[in-house]
């Protein structure tokens, strides 16, 4: 492949972002929202439930058209329903219209992550792969530090600009995705069957499920832990900005650690200050909780990247739906942590305990495997 047909590494960058900032903005807009639109936070909220719930489930439909259609040409095609869907949202003359543009925006983006991986898999290949996807990481670090920043969106209809804006910049990603030699179309592709034959898949996508469920799930308490201090919305959304923070900066020092240090080593030391993030957030004042949230976002950097490196790696020739099988896995334990923290509403001294299980038990055990690669 010529580097003219290659996708540049930015616009993946901004494109995983985009997922992020996209799927966790609308929490701290829940409340502006519901005053605009006249309706009960309760019934708004099934707006973000619908996106979450629709983002894992179309995880497999994402690798199956990827592998059909190419690449590019699925990530165009989610990018695009992205963009309708969210300038139908910002719109929105009603909670019910607002619902279902959301779930569909949900269904969209959930193939932006797995898709801009396999893109990235399919154009390189090594150590140089590794820190690609370890750029990835940081990327989504950003998006989530980024999300925090739609708690100021508190006045008035700012929460349709924020839509808006993300159906913008959507579109404009989609002109810079350049159709490559590397995965053109094919019918030929393994069924889903076939691919969770394979050993690597189906561990890495089973071991996705503890994972994802201290990687994506739990971290969504610290901001909820800090208001139960009493602290104020603002400060709350210091919890989740800390995590994206953590995130970028564990990506930068997995990224120069890559090619030198084992993949076990890795995950394990990731696995390890991921826990200890949780474990520090035990203790129940803000200062605790902020420096949990920095320390979870900072082990998860090499965990995730890890894995997920591998499951690009796992069935290069079924690459889209592996990965889509990895993404399940790490929702479906991110969905499964939620309903856990949300049937204990304030019992975070619990929720985090769990998650600091779910933590080192998947680093010791992902930890003692060897690469698919």
């Amino acid at each position: 492949m010529t580097e003219a047909r290659t996708t540049p590494m930015a616009v993946l960058i901004a494109i995983v972002a985009l997922s992020a900032f996209d799927r966790l903005s609308i929490a701290p807009m829940l409340q502006p929202i519901a005053r605009n639109l006249g309706a009960p936070v309760a019934l708004v909220t099934l707006a973000a439930t619908a996106n979450f719930l629709a983002y894992g489930l179309a995880q497999l439909a994402h690798g199956w058209l990827s592998d059909r259609l190419g690449r590019q040409r699925a990530l165009k095609l989610a990018l695009l329903v992205m963009a309708v869907a969210n300038g139908v949202a910002a719109a929105a003359p009603d909670i019910g219209v607002l619902v279902i543009a959301r779930a569909v925006v949900g269904a969209a983006s959930g193939g932006l992550v797995p898709g801009a991986l396999v893109v990235l898999a399919d154009q390189r290949a090594g150590n140089a792969r590794a820190r690609g996807q370890t750029g990835l990481v940081t990327a989504l670090g950003f998006g989530t530090a980024l999300a925090a920043v739609t708690v100021l969106a508190d006045h008035g209809a700012l929460w349709r600009i924020v839509f808006a804006a993300t159906a913008v910049v959507a579109l404009a990603s989609i002109p810079f995705l350049r159709d490559g030699a590397a995965n053109p179309p094919s019918t030929e592709r393994p069924s889903l069957a076939a691919v969770l034959a394979n050993t690597n898949v189906r561990f890495i996508s089973l071991v996705a499920v503890p994972e994802g469920a201290a990687v994506f799930g739990f971290v969504a308490f610290f901001p909820l832990a800090l208001q139960h201090q009493g602290t104020s919305v603002s400060l709350a959304g210091a919890g989740t900005a800390a995590v994206g923070v953590g995130m970028m900066l564990g990506g930068y020092v997995v990224r120069r650690l890559t090619g030198s240090r084992p993949d076990g080593h890795l995950i394990g030391v990731g696995a390890s200050i991921l826990a200890l993030g949780y474990t520090t957030a035990l203790v129940p004042v803000a200062a605790a909780l902020i420096l949990g949230a920095l320390l979870t976002g900072l082990g998860q950097s090499a965990v995730h990247a890890t894995l997920q490196r591998w499951a690009t790696e796992a069935a290069p020739e079924a690459r889209g739906l592996s990965t889509a099988a990895f993404a399940t896995g790490a929702f479906g334990g991110a969905g499964l942590a939620t309903v856990l923290g949300s049937a204990l509403p304030d019992h975070y001294g619990t929720i985090f305990i769990t998650a600091a299980i779910c933590a080192a038990g998947s680093g010791l055990i992902a930890a003692r495997h060897t690469s698919p690669n």
